[in-house]
């Protein structure tokens, strides 16, 4: 929670939404997996299943986080906190 972070620090959250088939309940978890496609993913026909993979290994390079904020058959909406340091302008 923000009120626990250190003086000078902030959360940023980042939200990507996309528009493919979305991602079934059961398949969530194994998303983020390296070529960790579930069903729609599959049968869609659509990249590697190397993008959440790598997304996440940036963020968490970070020390953030990333997660599935919703799913539906119109797309999913991935949601990455960071924690950040204020800077003063010079």
């Amino acid at each position: 929670a923000a009120d626990t972070l250190p003086a000078g620090a902030r959360l940023l959250c980042l939200a990507v939404a996309d528009t493919g088939p979305g991602i079934a309940p059961q398949d969530q978890a194994g998303s983020f997996a390296p070529f960790g496609q579930g069903r729609a993913g599959r049968d869609h026909r659509g990249g590697a299943g190397l993008g959440l993979t790598i997304g996440t290994q940036i963020v968490a390079a970070m020390q953030g986080t990333v997660r599935i904020a919703r799913s539906s058959a119109n797309g999913t909406m991935f949601v990455a906190t960071l924690q950040v340091q204020d800077h003063d302008a010079a």
